[in-house]
């Protein structure tokens, strides 16, 4: 299974492009990615993908700091659930443990340490890449990224005193200056952004460390054991994709750069099939829909991936033993 990524990590792509005069919309649809990447942030899709459509995006605009822009467009919000527990940390130092130790919240192929180096603290990412040149754009866009959360969570213009990338430099250093607020290294053995020593003790503004502990809980379940099924992050991308008509396998397929047949043939590997899996997503949310909300069933039926609202109607019978309709007026009755 490739590396997935939240697709949080696209969020500002479809601002750049347009800076641009790119069309988000279809440079996604070349690399197979789905619109709905730029709407909802929790979207588990190959890491390949998107580092293709940021080098695309780059090449075709002409502009060689395209991933800079994005991430200094980005904030601690884009982290997801894994911000809420960074964000909480009493200090600088805090919010680095917590994101190198988790990161595979935000990226599966991601791995981190934090290493002192004389009177500085060096923040060591690996993304796991054997041909780093093919990932240029999306690497600069995550150290960019990484440098915003900074400054905004100790609200001040704080520079890194230097960055290593691994790759060759590819745009005019000016540009790196200004959203970096160095030159960095190229060419060079790591990935690395540091800063002083004496940064580490720079508190976060706004923190509120009693949250930490009910937080921390909620990512250690979603990072410990990572995605390592397919009918898990089928589950996952389904519950995303509500509401957006992908509920085919040919979509769903086409995530994972492999035809239907062999993403089938996958899931019965695990003991699961598609059609399983997209009806259990639709129980778990069917009764929040019927019961709870005040949307017409017609257009419930075309969020749940119905044809048509008796087709949700008569499906809705076999699961609970009375129509949508029905369940609909009994819940606003009681």
């Amino acid at each position: 299974m490739p590396g997935l990524v939240r697709s949080a990590t696209l969020r500002q792509f479809d601002t750049v492009c347009h800076t641009a005069g790119l069309d988000p919309l279809a440079l996604l649809a070349e690399v197979g990615l789905p619109p709905t990447v730029l709407s909802d942030p929790d979207l588990r899709v190959p890491g390949p993908k998107v580092s293709e459509v940021l080098q695309i995006a780059a090449a075709r605009s002409g502009m060689a700091d395209f991933g800079l822009r994005m991430g200094r467009l980005r904030g601690v919000e884009d982290w997801g659930l894994l911000g809420l527990a960074a964000r909480d940390q009493l200090t600088l130092r805090g919010y680095l443990e917590t994101v190198v130790a988790r990161g595979r919240y935000q990226n599966e192929n991601s791995s981190g340490l934090l290493a002192t180096n004389g009177d500085q603290v060096e923040m060591i990412i690996d993304f796991r890449v054997a041909d780093v040149s093919t990932r240029v754009q999306a690497i600069e866009m995550s150290i960019a990224f990484n440098l915003s959360c900074i400054q905004e969570l100790v609200q001040r213009d704080l520079a890194p005193t230097y960055v290593s990338f691994q790759h060759d430099r590819i745009a005019d250093l000016s540009a790196y200056r200004k959203h970096l607020g160095v030159e960095p290294f190229f060419g060079a053995e790591h990935l690395t952004m540091a800063f002083p020593t004496s940064a580490m003790t720079l508190p976060l503004i706004g923190a509120r460390p009693q949250f930490n502990a009910v937080v921390d809980r909620l990512l250690e379940s979603q990072t410990s054991g990572g995605f390592n099924r397919y009918a898990d992050v089928v589950a996952n991308n389904l519950r995303a994709l509500v509401g957006a008509g992908a509920f085919s396998i040919e979509r769903m397929a086409r995530l994972f750069d492999m035809t239907p047949r062999t993403l089938q043939r996958k899931l019965r590997e695990e003991g699961a099939s598609y059609s399983q899996i997209v009806d259990e997503v639709r129980l778990a949310m069917a009764r929040d829909y019927v019961e709870r909300s005040n949307r017409p069933l017609g257009e419930v039926s075309e969020i749940l991936g119905f044809k048509s609202q008796s087709a949700l109607a008569h499906w809705y019978r076999q699961k609970h033993g009375v129509t949508a309709l029905e369940q609909r007026r009994r819940a606003r009755a009681a």
